[in-house]
């Protein structure tokens, strides 16, 4: 046969036949099958006949700046015996989704990548159909995928399809774990129960929310360390601080309060960021509204907490600062809170993280649904969990520890005769975990940086 007449696709199981169509947009070609049916596929007879054709419409990846058709003529065949009739299956082609295997890898790998929109005007294929080949792309990613629970567990929510979800992170390795549908205790817990190697985890970040503190307690137990970041605890002081200031300003006559009007970001500015036109202006502030200074000094106080050495100074300083505090209501109720979530917080002096790397990635996850206009959960948790420049997998470390078997020396020196010699013989070697698979934060960064996602 020449080979100059078989169309280009591995592997090469059609003849290209003379009547090809082409114009500006499309070209289609029209195929056959190179080879016949042997043996029945239901009965494993040799009696067969040809039962006339069925003509498939097949998508292909474009070539030469034009979408490409394949128009097949498949024959179909009819057993003697068993009386069933069937047409060949290629293994070039996914019949399901109606195009070439190598269309379908094409939009597997892209998909990840890309908008839906950008592939549907690249390959002039329906979004529904690009969604689909999608869908089934990701349940089989997410049969392969190695899971492991990291030593530094981070917990976070985020607000995606107009309702929030739960963000799991590897702080220590900056790695995005996983997205679940909602942020409640029951899918929390059945969450960390599906990790394997959950009794690794030796600490959890999180902020300042109970159902995430009582699924770490009953899924790990009571010794677990939850730290809540002091990043939440700093802006609960925050925001007290700015319903007090709202609070004075009522108390002000018009004047006043137009004098006041650009206060807020003054008092809620961190003394060390304050440039020196702004602390000039803050201390004007203070010595024509003396009110002001205490509550911002209690503000200021509590964040010096957190530059502490150790968890019994910092309980002192507490202690301290809510002796001064309490004057205030609005301090109370964050009092209040503190109190309610005191050694969870503290914990923050024997394990000094916070959520900032599962705050990035909340940064990260909103830009990517920004830019995909409209992507469902399913899809956004598929981009950012399966990113193929992004996606890390399992890694481990082969570790080798010297065997120490007592044992006397057939021939001994005068030393060793003062005693039982020990030697190394031989070693245990193990895999230790470094990380399980996730989504590198800072990758993931760079790829929308460069405009790749």
């Amino acid at each position: 046969m020449d080979t100059r007449n078989l169309f280009d696709i591995e592997p090469q199981e059609f003849i290209l036949l003379d009547s090809t169509k082409i114009d500006e947009k499309n070209i289609q070609y029209e195929l056959t099958d190179r080879c016949e049916e042997e043996r029945c596929p239901f009965c494993n007879s040799t009696n067969l006949w040809k039962f006339g054709t069925k003509e498939l419409f097949i998508r292909d990846l474009p070539s030469f700046n034009r979408n490409v058709g394949l128009h097949i003529f498949s024959q179909k065949y009819r057993c003697k015996d068993c009386k069933n009739i069937w047409t060949p299956s290629y293994k070039s082609i996914d019949v399901i989704h109606r195009m070439t295997r190598r269309l379908c890898e094409y939009i597997q790998q892209e998909s990840v990548n890309k908008p839906f929109s950008v592939l549907e005007r690249e390959l002039s294929i329906s979004d529904s159909t690009i969604k689909r080949v999608f869908s089934d792309y990701v349940g089989l990613l997410e049969q392969q995928r190695e899971l492991h629970a990291p030593r530094i567990l981070g917990i976070d929510e985020n607000h995606i399809s107009r309702q929030y979800r739960a963000v799991f992170t590897d702080i220590e390795n900056k790695l995005i774990l996983d997205l679940i549908k909602d942020r409640k205790k029951e899918s929390v817990i059945k969450w960390l129960k599906a990790l394997p190697d959950y009794d690794r985890i030796e600490c959890v970040t999180m902020d300042m929310w109970s159902p995430y503190k009582d699924a770490v307690y009953d899924v790990l137990g009571n010794d677990i360390y939850i730290v809540v970041d002091k990043f939440h605890v700093i802006q609960l002081i925050n925001n007290t601080l700015e319903t007090i200031r709202r609070r004075l300003n009522q108390t002000c006559n018009k004047a006043q309060r137009k004098y006041l009007k650009n206060s807020r970001w003054l008092l809620l500015y961190n003394s060390e960021d304050l440039n020196y036109t702004q602390s000039l202006a803050l201390k004007e502030l203070f010595a024509h509204y003396p009110v002001f200074e205490e509550p911002y000094m209690l503000k200021e106080e509590f964040r010096d907490i957190y530059q502490c050495s150790n968890r019994k100074f910092a309980e002192i300083s507490y202690d301290k600062w809510c002796s001064k505090a309490i004057a205030y209501p609005e301090f109370q109720d964050a009092i209040n809170t503190i109190n309610k979530w005191y050694k969870e917080i503290f914990n923050y002096f024997d394990f000094q993280f916070t959520n900032a790397v599962t705050e990035a990635s909340n940064r990260l996850i909103n830009e990517i649904a920004q830019r995909g206009r409209g992507y469902s959960f399913d899809a956004l948790r598929a981009k950012v969990l399966y990113n193929n420049r992004a996606c890390t997998s399992t890694k481990f470390r082969h570790v080798k520890t010297p065997r120490k078997d007592a044992f006397r020396i057939g021939f001994a020196t005068p030393f060793d005769m003062m005693g039982d010699t020990q030697i190394s013989f031989g070693y245990t070697t193990k895999n230790e975990l470094i990380h399980g698979s996730g989504t590198n934060i800072e990758v993931l960064r760079q790829m929308l940086e460069n405009e790749e996602l």
